[in-house]
């Protein structure tokens, strides 16, 4: 009894520390020269031992490895985690190669697959139309004067920022404002690139904002070229680059009676930002938040029922860096299945910092019924003002847990009918047991050398299934194991119409195990139609 207990704890820990690494980047399409960061998702950290280094091309590595230990949801499943974070920049346009990684664990190697990213050019800022204020002398000047004196003196641009010195995650305003007294026209041919800075656009590009302003004592008609908030992913010395503006100054020649232009290009200075590091003793919620925030978690409702899909909701509001930080640390009680977290923001972002709120959403299920405390919430950032780090802590809050209804009762079973737990078990034990072999079969033996009795093994296991008591997800990535352990062992075996079939029902049961909720009735038929298969192609 012992050595079968030692099996199935063995079967049931293999099958569970599943060792996958998963690469995120981002979707959207990303400026050259911008910031933008790479991630690493390794399962089963406790058996990982060290990572290769990747190859990003025409990219430039700001900041990383970096490591961060935490849980997420992968494939379905909540899980502890080892993050590995890369900040690049890209320095060409185009879809850029993101290479993948090969993690070493204490008795293999997975290796990640490949991505990719679309990068696309600076955008370019004009203006064309001609200015509403100009000096008549300065139009018409005499036939003597220096013009390339009367341009350099009239005709300039400036960077302004809002700051030199930072801390890592503060933000930075830089505006991009050209001068003028001249009858001219203006277009930024390469606007500058902002390595080392997450960056958003405060203004509408490719709009010049006009105004008038007077510098020193002199009337000069202003366009901001392009205002943005620089947020730093590294501490050091990082440059904004200089904009290049082409300009066509149009004059009135007295003599000849005739308008001429002339054609200038004007450069921004380079200007470079200290960026101080944060306090290295952080705290372990420390998810790289800089700014004001408040934190608030709620239940979407407080009472629910086993197997039914409810959402848990965490809200950051205030101001700060909002696209750089992620989701604060949690952890979830025994008992609760979770799902994906969903991610939706309302921001301001032509204020600095942008204010708004970041919204976490979480879809979960109970497997069983009774109270459950859903523990507090932490969530710490570094307040600039203070120069300090500080920590939020949401209360607890309490879900009470109502048996199954019949809309959700258990898959297999009758309302109201009485059910033999130790049988049960003892068929869901056999029902892994099997499972667990099945795996070691397709690792060692080829599809070749599976006989007719082993195929028709796998109609047995389903019907254990049927008449099991377990949740329907259970249920659910059961069934997929087994139809995943089919499709290994006889995909030499099923013509194109029986290949086609199968594919169909792993399709369907990975809906029902990875969607929240899931229909019984559903379940029933799925696995009526896959004990009917199975016994056709035995």
């Amino acid at each position: 009894m012992k050595f079968f207990l030692l099996v199935i704890c063995s079967i049931i820990c293999f099958c569970t520390a599943a060792q996958t690494v998963q690469v995120i980047v981002p979707t959207e399409q990303i400026v050259k020269g911008t910031a933008f960061q790479v991630q690493y998702i390794i399962t089963n950290p406790a058996d990982f031992i060290k990572a290769t280094v990747p190859y990003f091309d025409s990219c430039r590595i700001v900041s990383g490895p970096n490591f961060y230990t935490g849980n997420a949801v992968v494939n379905g499943v909540y899980q502890p985690i080892q993050n590995i974070a890369y900040t690049i920049t890209a320095l060409a346009t185009g879809v850029l190669k993101i290479g993948n990684i090969k993690a070493q664990y204490k008795n293999n190697e997975v290796e990640s697959s490949i991505a990719a990213v679309t990068i696309v050019a600076p955008p370019k800022a004009s203006y064309k139309t001609k200015w509403n204020y100009t000096d008549a002398a300065l139009y018409a000047p005499p036939p003597t004067i220096d013009v390339e004196k009367l341009v350099a003196e009239n005709l300039f641009i400036k960077t302004i920022v809002s700051k030199k010195t930072c801390y890592v995650g503060e933000p930075i305003v830089a505006t991009f404002k050209l001068y003028s007294r001249l009858q001219s026209s203006s277009e930024a041919i390469n606007t500058p690139s902002f390595y080392g800075f997450a960056v958003t656009d405060m203004l509408p590009v490719n709009e010049a904002h006009a105004a008038v302003e007077v510098v020193k004592g002199k009337i000069f008609n202003t366009a901001i070229l392009r205002q943005v908030q620089l947020y730093p992913v590294q501490a050091g010395q990082l440059t904004i680059d200089p904009m290049y503006v082409d300009n066509e100054i149009e004059f009135d020649d007295s003599l000849q009676h005739e308008k001429v232009s002339v054609k200038k290009q004007i450069v921004t200075e380079q200007i470079t930002i200290n960026v101080k590091p944060l306090p290295q003793k952080k705290p372990e919620s420390f998810t790289g938040a800089v700014g004001n925030f408040l934190l608030q978690a709620s239940l979407q409702k407080d009472k629910t029922s086993v197997n039914e899909t409810a959402s848990f909701v965490i809200t950051i509001i205030g101001s700060g860096n909002f696209t750089q930080f992620s989701q604060p640390i949690f952890r979830w009680p025994a008992g609760i299945e979770v799902y994906d977290v969903v991610t939706s923001e309302e921001l301001n972002k032509n204020a600095a910092p942008i204010q708004g709120k970041k919204i976490f959403t979480t879809s979960f299920s109970a497997t069983r019924e009774g109270g459950f405390e859903i523990p507090p919430v932490s969530f710490s950032f570094f307040n600039v003002e203070t120069k300090s780090f500080s920590t939020l802590v949401t209360k607890p809050l309490l879900l009470v847990v109502t048996p199954a209804t019949s809309a959700v009762n258990t898959v297999g079973t009758k309302k109201n009918a009485p059910l033999n737990k130790n049988k049960t078990w003892l068929l869901l034990l056999a029902a892994v047991v099997a499972a667990g072999v099945l795996f070691f079969v397709v690792k060692t033996k080829k599809p070749a050398i599976i006989n007719e009795e082993e195929q028709t093994n796998y109609a047995a296991q389903l019907s254990l299934l049927k008449i099991s008591a377990l949740p329907g997800k259970e249920i659910s990535f059961a069934l997929l194991k087994i139809l995943l352990g089919i499709a290994a062992n006889t995909q030499y075996k099923l013509n194109d119409e029986q290949q086609g079939r199968l594919q169909g029902l792993l399709n369907r049961t990975k809906e029902l195990a990875y969607t929240p909720g899931g229909d019984s009735t559903d379940l029933n038929k799925l696995l009526d139609e896959s004990i009917g298969f199975c016994q056709r192609v035995s």
